[in-house]
């Protein structure tokens, strides 16, 4: 995956923020780090809504 650009990265986050929605909507997820803007490794958070 370190050959992708940051657009399909950030892709996922928009498709699982709708998943999360449909599941349960008190929560949220999200990109910390991306490998293609020049992270070691692609991170991701899903966290309760405060």
């Amino acid at each position: 995956m370190e050959k992708c650009s940051v657009d399909f990265c950030k892709s996922f986050e928009y498709l699982m923020e709708g998943v999360c929605q449909a599941v349960n909507s008190e929560y949220r997820w999200y990109l910390t780090k991306i490998i293609p803007a020049g992270d070691p490794i692609c991170e991701r958070v899903v966290e309760k809504r405060a």
